[in-house]
């Protein structure tokens, strides 16, 4: 069984490391065996040694112990860190305030009672010599006696400036539309939700003052990640001294000056809100005005940070002094802690500027692999575009030796010509498109550059594409879209065919049923005979 201050350094452990539940076990044991020294543990832990043998019960000898165990007086055991006093935690409100408008139960936490005058007086006259306690003891009985229930009416008076016993005020949101004022919980007038209408209200103009405008948990939650000094101001609205230090404090000049040149998030609350009032329930505070300062620093430089209160400014020390001793005295400790939060951030910085040039690199080697990705597809398209032209071509060329015998009347005869003398006659069906006939100049002018170039006859040429298109037959044509390299002209009157597969013969006057082409290539721009 752990007790309430093992649960916490246990609770720090898991904060900092994130184990995982199963290593409970194994996370106990190793603090014990490190005597409960958060810091040698984390080191352990992030060293990846945190398997200690459980302890095997050995019978002690018969012997005189000595009256100080000297082997238990190690480094492991007695660090500075133990000695040395921490700061109290900065720790997250609970959110119960926003769905129960801040109102807490009958048992108030001890922390958070109303302290009574009453009491404060006996332990005033406990310090005095035991007569002048007798003496007090027995004037307030004496009055008791003569005035029924004077020391009941004693102990309920209270002090103005103490928190309250619970929120006064519900802070309820308006409807979607509705503009009318926000529900007031307990009374009909309240002073503004908004923190910055009320300090208007009390000073009578606008503050130069920067306020932090969200939540409690967010601007503790930013002045982490930012590594930003937090300063968490509670007042009571309502009371004289806080009028007085709103004006006097909050108002002036070398307050602002100092929140704005120290980059301090400033969060402000009215205990009479139920935000506030948990604010101040969560970190004990008794009277107000109160003013806390946290960062993300440690009361030793060598130990781990964590988001903590360094400092705080009672209710007295507040009233008696001037904005420039409050600010100085803030300053004292900012100073003091200042190098931490810079250390923290100059990591920050080069954490962040790492992460960003691996980002480039990943997007920098992203961009790469796509580029070669596409370079690869390019290639493939080509690799498939002049094997699907191959084919296209071979096939008409062979489609030139198997044309088929026409009949009279259903076919036309054209001559084609091109400037370098060559003159072709063919006889097309009425079916065959504009398409076919371009093919067909392509196919011989192919047939003959081919023959050419290998020295071979046409009939051999053709017998070898006959074995090559065997070769070819996973070759998709569907898709293809063959291009010409010339343009096919009927000079008398002057028209230019063009390659559609939907334009029968029939159907083109310049053509049915004998006409005449000029093949005239793409980068001719003369028209020869």
């Amino acid at each position: 069984m752990l007790t309430p201050e093992q649960e916490e350094k246990l609770a720090q452990f898991q904060e900092v490391t994130s184990f995982e539940d199963e290593q409970t076990d194994k996370i106990v044991r190793l603090l014990e065996h490190t005597s409960w020294n958060l810091d040698l543990a984390i080191s352990r832990f992030f060293d990846g040694n945190i398997d200690v043998p459980e302890p095997i019960p050995i019978e002690p000898p018969h012997t005189v112990e000595p009256d100080f165990d000297f082997t238990s007086f190690s480094s492991e055991n007695v660090l500075l860190s133990d000695i040395m006093p921490k700061f109290p935690k900065a720790v997250p409100i609970s959110d119960t305030w926003k769905f129960h408008g801040g109102l807490i139960s009958d048992q108030i936490p001890q922390s958070t009672q109303v302290r009574k005058p009453f009491k404060t007086v006996i332990f005033v006259f406990m310090l005095l010599p035991r007569a002048f306690f007798l003496l007090g003891t027995g004037i307030a009985n004496l009055l008791n006696w003569i005035f029924p229930g004077f020391l009941k009416a004693l102990e309920g008076i209270k002090n103005p400036d103490e928190i309250p016993s619970e929120p006064k005020y519900q802070y309820i949101k308006q409807e979607e539309g509705d503009g009318s004022k926000e529900a007031s919980y307990l009374e009909d007038t309240q002073p503004p939700a908004k923190f910055e209408d009320y300090f208007q209200s009390v000073i009578g103009e606008p503050s130069d003052l920067n306020i932090f405008s969200g939540e409690f948990n967010q601007a503790l939650e930013y002045a982490k990640t930012e590594l930003k000094w937090l300063l968490i101001i509670l007042v009571k609205s309502g009371t004289v001294s806080t009028t007085k230090f709103l004006k006097r404090v909050l108002n002036s000049p070398e307050f602002c000056r100092f929140i704005d040149e120290n980059d301090i998030v400033l969060w402000l609350g009215d205990v009479n809100y139920a935000e506030a009032f948990e604010v101040g329930k969560t970190y004990g505070v008794h009277t107000l005005p109160h003013i806390s300062l946290a960062a993300k620093v440690s009361a030793l430089s060598n130990t781990i940070p964590l988001m903590s209160i360094v400092h705080k400014s009672h209710h007295t020390h507040i009233q008696s002094s001037t904005p420039e001793r409050i600010c100085n005295r803030l300053k004292t400790f900012i100073d003091h802690y200042e190098p931490q939060l810079v250390s923290q951030r100059y990591d920050k910085q080069e954490q962040d500027f790492a992460r960003l040039i691996r980002q480039q690199q990943d997007e920098a080697y992203e961009a790469s692999l796509q580029k070669d990705r596409e370079r690869e597809r390019i290639k493939v398209e080509l690799i498939q575009q002049e094997l699907a032209k191959e084919l296209f071509l071979k096939s008409n060329c062979l489609k030139i030796e198997d044309h088929p015998s026409l009949i009279k009347d259903s076919y036309t005869t054209i001559q084609f010509r091109n400037h370098q003398g060559m003159r072709v006659i063919q006889n097309f069906s009425q079916s065959s498109t504009l398409f076919d006939v371009y093919a067909f100049v392509d196919s011989k002018i192919h047939l003959r550059e081919e023959s050419e170039k290998k020295g071979i006859t046409q009939e051999e040429l053709l017998a070898e594409f006959k074995r090559d298109i065997s070769q070819l037959s996973e070759i998709d044509l569907s898709n293809y879209d063959h291009y010409f390299e010339f343009e096919l002209i009927s000079p008398l009157p002057r028209y230019k065919l063009t390659p559609s597969k939907d334009i029968c013969l029939k159907d083109v006057k310049e053509l049915w049923p004998n006409g005449s082409v000029l093949i005239e290539s793409l980068g001719d721009n003369s028209d020869s005979d």
